[in-house]
């Protein structure tokens, strides 16, 4: 049933071979977390509803949720917990909430919490240019006739404290907010507005609706990943094609939509302050990182084009894997 309801899903027709490669991969992931007692029948049931209502968009998240769980379950089988109950609602009713994931790795627990953009049609009406600056300069700038695109701010607004929300610290280790992205413009936009110039890293207080870190404590971390747009190759593989700027771009193996080692993460410290160095070298090196490329192109950057640095780091990690391949 699962394999007609992705080729139903896809706008366009799909190879069979990718499509069989893709149910094929998410069927062994079910397995895996039926072995660690997960209540398998109830997510497949939840994937099939996602599947039969493409308008919601949840088919992506619930994905991404998935692909990075069993990423790290596979890297860590004897550790990995998944929906881990954790913070009590504030007002003493309703039902407890919980985080996607935890795992331990030498001695250090890492909490996770899956966020993912829902896929967003493209408009040629909307003007190419976004605003990164403090909303009171954005404010001034419209009221003099600029106008812009919406960026990823109220989105990342509204994730940072709903995972907040949802996340609790371990006592030794990271608590982390694990963001998906759709395309390598929506990655390069989430990572401005975490680490440009008027960046979330660097407030201090509310910008907008957006939250400064001292007013997410349960929150240590943000990883930003594009596996998104690895799902795409397989559940809309014109758009996948499109992101990546050429016509015969394209999963060759369904299976590498659910890979989250593919997805470029970006591994990112809101609360550096109160993370021990060994604990933060881990984080990057657990999550696979490639922000020391990004901040190395940051660095020779003149005007901090973060855009500019994420695309460099990804064309050099691409001309790596086509040279090792």
């Amino acid at each position: 049933m699962l394999k007609s309801l992705v080729s139903a899903y896809a706008p366009v027709p799909v190879k069979t071979e990718v499509v069989s490669q893709y149910v094929e991969r998410l069927e062994e992931m079910l397995e895996r977390l039926k072995s660690k007692d997960v209540d398998v029948d109830d997510l497949r049931s939840k994937l099939i509803t996602a599947l039969q209502d493409r308008n919601t968009g949840g088919f992506v998240n619930l994905a991404c949720e998935l692909g990075t769980t069993d990423h790290f379950l596979t890297e860590y089988p004897d550790t990995l917990c998944y929906q881990v109950p954790s913070n009590v609602p504030s007002s003493g009713e309703g039902t407890r909430k919980s985080f996607d994931f935890s795992f331990t790795v030498q001695g250090m627990t890492f909490h996770v919490e899956v966020k993912a953009f829902a896929p967003k049609v493209s408009s040629i009406n909307t003007p190419p240019v976004k605003s990164f600056l403090q909303p009171s300069d954005t404010k001034l700038l419209y009221s003099q006739g600029a106008r812009f695109s919406k960026n990823c701010a109220p989105a990342i607004g509204r994730f940072l404290l709903d995972a907040n929300d949802q996340l609790t610290r371990p006592a030794r280790g990271i608590s982390v907010m694990l963001l998906c992205c759709n395309d390598l413009d929506e990655q390069a936009d989430a990572l401005t507005c975490f680490i440009g110039k008027h960046g979330i890293c660097r407030q201090t207080e509310t910008q907008g609706i957006v939250p400064a870190p001292a007013e997410l404590p349960n929150i240590d971390a943000v990883v930003i990943c594009h596996l998104g747009l690895l799902q795409a190759g397989v559940l809309d593989p014109e758009r996948f094609t499109a992101a990546l700027g050429g016509d015969a771009v394209g999963l060759t193996d369904g299976s590498h939509a659910w890979d989250y080692s593919r997805s470029f993460p970006v591994a990112l410290l809101l609360q550096r302050d109160r993370i021990p160095h060994d604990i933060q070298c881990t984080f990057g090196e657990v999550f696979r990182s490639v922000h020391p490329g990004v901040f190395h192109h940051l660095q020779n950057s003149p005007d901090d084009d973060v855009q500019a640095a994420l695309f460099s780091t990804f064309n050099e990690v691409m001309a790596l894997k086509g040279q090792e391949s």
